[in-house]
């Protein structure tokens, strides 16, 4: 029997044209549930995206941004460390800076989107949060809050997606 439906050999389904960005807020209003809302939400979706999504970046941002993993490197041991410890000691949140870096790392894929997990406290103005929201979304990025902190605190003054 040599039917080639029965007895072919399978392959894993196809890699998907993605740039994904993670970016976690690790100011100091992210303390306690909020960050390990935001680290387990983070977790989950990387764990799906890995199985089918090659270009997948991860950074962490308050007052500065720090880039956990960028687009282009593989998943190691030292990223997994950098994520686990993380710690939520930032005097400010640059929802700005955040956004416009993880813009900029989406250099690879037809389609390109960054999540943003926060608890809406920012130290920019929303309509520069809008603004800058906009600016990615000219570049060909989508941007999508993900509320994790306890309360509803205004992520739709500044993110049209979340």
């Amino acid at each position: 029997f040599t039917d080639t439906r029965f007895f072919s050999t399978k392959t894993g389904g196809p890699v998907r044209d993605y740039g994904i960005v993670i970016a976690i807020d690790t100011s100091l209003s992210m303390r306690g549930l909020a960050f390990a809302n935001a680290m387990t939400c983070a977790y989950a979706l990387l764990g799906a995206l890995r199985a089918t999504i090659e270009h997948v970046a991860v950074l962490m941002y308050g007052r500065t941004v720090r880039i956990v993993k960028p687009m282009d490197a593989p998943w190691t041991p030292e990223c997994e460390a950098r994520m686990l410890t993380a710690t939520c000691d930032d005097h400010g949140t640059h929802d700005v800076e955040a956004i416009r870096i993880a813009t900029a790392m989406c250099t690879e894929g037809r389609e390109k989107h960054v999540f943003m997990f926060t608890d809406g406290h920012t130290t920019d103005p929303p309509a520069a949060i809008a603004a800058a929201v906009d600016a990615a979304g000219n570049d060909g990025v989508e941007v999508t809050a993900i509320g994790c902190g306890t309360m509803q605190l205004g992520l739709e003054r500044s993110y049209p997606r979340y």
